[in-house]
């Protein structure tokens, strides 16, 4: 029963760590790209190609 209620902690201690990590994580993300468009417009044109 106690190992249970350890994975169980551990299950909920990895669950609350995601869904706090992942908006961060998608807005750290959203700006190394915006940084990288503003510093470096070649890529922007690249991937302009690259997507048609």
């Amino acid at each position: 029963f106690n190992s249970i209620l350890q994975m169980d902690a551990l299950f909920g201690h990895v669950t609350v760590g995601l869904v706090i990590h992942a908006p961060l994580a998608c807005v750290l993300v959203r700006l190394d790209w915006y940084l990288l468009w503003e510093l470096n417009p070649t890529l922007y044109e690249f991937q302009g190609m690259a997507l048609g």
